[in-house]
């Protein structure tokens, strides 16, 4: 699936010395506990949860519009226990989904509105096209 050029205004981002492109419309929660490992994109109004427990996201992923990021979580007797959240290298995330009790490591993996179709579909992440490549 070729991805097509995303456009945006340079004013709404924050580029972090790494190469990624933060909206200034997201929110990131405990960004002490958020890696992006280099050329990743966060879009507008995307929450990342690394309050709870660590985030870690790999290099070259999208995370468009309106995704929730968060940290998976068991219920015991005593409480409930967030655990680490890891998102591997070329991931692309669509619109309006939410991640939870992740620990993907494959390549060009496709989130696509759920966790629960996540269909694992060849993303193109490696074209050059996109207008959001550093």
């Amino acid at each position: 699936m070729e991805l097509g050029e995303l456009l945006y205004n340079k004013s709404e981002y924050i580029e972090t010395a790494s190469g990624n492109k933060v909206s200034r419309q997201s929110v990131l929660c405990g960004s002490q506990n958020i890696v992006l490992n280099g050329k990743t994109i966060v879009m507008n109004d995307c929450i990342i949860r690394g309050d709870l427990a660590n985030v870690r996201v790999g290099r070259h992923c999208v995370v468009k519009s309106r995704s929730v990021i968060r940290p998976p979580f068991k219920k015991f007797s005593k409480g409930v226990a967030f655990f680490p959240l890891h998102i591997g290298d070329h991931v692309f995330i669509e619109e309006d989904c939410v991640v939870n009790a992740t620990q993907y490591y494959l390549q060009k993996l496709w989130f696509h509105h759920s966790l629960s179709s996540q269909a694992a579909q060849d993303s193109s992440q490696g074209s050059s096209r996109s207008a959001l490549r550093s």
